[in-house]
């Protein structure tokens, strides 16, 4: 499970130089921590361009506010389906964090706190006046995390980003394909503890 992360203005920068063809966002004031229901900036692919977009984390679903989508039952949920067939997105971050069962937090970074992504999928609300909403990705941890946690989010580097992004119409056999492949997965170390 992801319920928090890390972004500031230099992460982003440095996120989207790894990443060929990426947009710069339009300037928006990153507050560091980047919380469920919080606006954060986000890279998509509209029109065969790659663009970032400040979405709005999380659904509002008949079930409660969803954030998270296991990559290995996504595609079979109604809820996901056509998203993340579509919609597919990338979240550059400096890091995420996870909580141990005594709530102590744990902040997991690449070796050198370079920046990377996190897999996901973004949808439109109805009526288009509010900023997208998206959903990250999560799957069985690696071995750094599961000392912590029973779970975390799909990692991605910048090139695997770019393709995670692509236009699923052009690219039929993603239907036939596992989601896991396209996991290109950075080294993480654990880079410290925090008290909360």
């Amino acid at each position: 499970m992801c319920c928090r992360y890390y972004i500031d203005e230099d992460t982003l920068a440095e996120a989207l130089a790894e990443v060929p063809g990426a947009e710069a966002p339009e300037p928006f004031p990153f507050r560091g921590d980047i919380h469920p229901a919080d606006a954060a900036p986000v890279l998509l692919r509209q029109q065969n361009h790659l663009r970032t977009e400040i979405c709005r984390w999380g659904w509002e679903t008949d079930f409660g506010f969803v954030i998270n989508a296991r990559s290995e039952t996504a595609a079979q949920k109604h809820l996901f389906r056509t998203s993340l067939m579509l919609r597919r997105c990338a979240v550059p971050v400096r890091a995420f964090y996870e909580w141990d069962r005594e709530k102590m937090r744990y902040t997991f970074t690449r070796p050198g706190k370079q920046p990377f992504f996190l897999a996901g999928f973004f949808d439109r609300p109805l009526g288009g006046e509010d900023p997208p909403r998206f959903v990250v990705l999560t799957r069985s941890p690696d071995a750094v995390v599961e000392k912590i946690h029973n779970r975390m989010p799909v990692l991605l580097d910048g090139a695997a980003a770019a393709r995670w992004t692509e236009d699923t119409q052009r690219t039929p056999a993603f239907r036939s394909e596992s989601i896991l492949p396209l996991q290109a997965q950075p080294d993480i170390e654990q880079l410290r503890l925090d008290l909360d």
